[in-house]
């Protein structure tokens, strides 16, 4: 082994995969000191994201027959070629759940986001109760964010994830009727918040903040954009949009917050920038924006666009609710791509940041087998329906 100084050993690790840097840290106690240190794992993280060697990696929630077991299993997939680079087990361990999904798992899953390597994932357990994971797919370490209640059951909530940059914490937002709750996974706690001064008008389960970007979580709601600040922990709603926020989405466009939309009525996907992010801190600045893109989808009908990856591929569902990848900038047909077997993706860096009190997921049988299983069952050899449900 060589007898290089621990920082330049230090530097060298910065450049190393995450995979790699796991291996590592088998072959000496001071390699493992080095990978493990809290230093060193910010600024890994940091040259990542700074990087952006993930760019091109999503995490996939793939669909299986929802009528009996709701949401499929977990890939690292790459976005343009669409491979399955590596296939996850779940959040939880084997066993964790007695009944409903994968004969050992919860009825429902759903990714509320990824940020810094951390996949945020809530576990519906039935009559709209659910729990919240933190869970590193690359470690194999996930946390059971504790509840604030007994029970806490889905009805008419907003609930978010995000990093927070400043604080290098990660973040769990929910907030129920007028009662704003966060929690930090640095403190290991729950805060409550001040009251916002009305109700919001939520008419579903829950509303996602999926999107996190430049240290805000946002969605667009009834009236508006809606934007979460994860530093200042402070809640801002109604932000106004260029067009009807029915059927909008917000996403990063060349680093920059946007809203998009199909125009039904002219077959086309648009685009806005938002002007100045000062709108999203309160202090009664109205927002403003800007249109960067109008394009043309052809002849296909698209109900709305679901995100924007890469600032070029969009994805975008039509009225069967199936998805498609869609790249403005080549030429048909490559431009559409369908991706059906995609019930959720999201962005995804891998890292080795820790959350405090993870414990290792163990599976001993995939649940891609039973993915498998479904597809063959459903479908004979002649590609025929076979379920009679």
């Amino acid at each position: 082994m060589s007898n290089l100084p621990d920082d330049l050993w230090f530097q060298v690790f910065l450049h190393l995969p995450v995979k790699d840097l796991l291996a590592s840290k088998c072959v000496c106690k001071s390699w493992l000191a080095n990978i493990s240190s809290r230093r060193f794992v910010t600024d890994h993280l940091r040259r990542s994201i700074s990087s952006g060697e993930d760019n091109e990696t999503l995490i996939v929630q793939h669909s299986v027959n929802r009528a009996r077991h709701g949401w499929g299993p977990f890939s690292l997939t790459h976005l343009t070629s669409g491979d399955v680079l590596e296939q996850l087990d779940c959040p939880y361990s084997e066993g964790y759940y007695s009944s409903g999904y994968y004969s050992s798992g919860p009825i429902s899953c759903r990714i509320l986001g990824s940020d810094c390597g951390i996949v945020c994932v809530l576990v519906e357990r039935g009559r709209r109760s659910y729990d919240i994971y933190l869970w590193n797919p690359a470690t194999k370490l996930s946390k059971l964010v504790p509840s604030q209640i007994e029970g806490r059951l889905l009805e008419g909530q907003i609930i978010g994830f995000g990093f927070d940059q400043k604080d290098f914490d990660c973040k769990v937002v929910e907030i129920v009727s007028s009662s704003t709750s966060v929690y930090s996974s640095n403190r290991n706690a729950w805060r409550k918040m001040f009251p916002i001064k009305q109700n919001l008008p939520i008419d579903v389960p829950f509303v996602a903040l999926e999107v996190c970007l430049h240290g805000f979580l946002l969605t667009t709601g009834h009236k508006g954009m809606m934007a979460f600040d994860l530093n200042k922990e402070v809640f801002i709603y109604n932000i106004k949009l260029p067009v009807d926020p029915e059927d909008t989405c917000i996403a990063e466009y060349y680093d920059s917050i946007a809203v998009m939309m199909c125009e039904k009525s002219e077959n086309k996907v648009k685009l806005w920038t938002l002007d100045d992010e000062a709108c999203l801190s309160g202090g009664g600045v109205e927002a403003s924006w800007t249109m960067k893109l109008s394009f043309d989808v052809g002849d296909q009908n698209f109900y709305r666009p679901r995100g924007l990856f890469n600032s070029v591929e969009f994805l975008l569902v039509d009225y069967n609710y199936d998805r498609f990848l869609y790249n403005p900038y080549k030429q048909a047909p490559t431009n559409l791509r369908p991706t059906t077997s995609w019930a959720e993706i999201f962005n995804h860096t891998k890292s080795l940041f820790p959350v405090v009190g993870s414990k290792p997921v163990k599976w001993t049988a995939s649940p891609w087998r039973q993915l498998e299983w479904d597809y063959n069952e459903e479908t004979d050899e002649e590609g025929i329906s076979t379920d009679d449900d």
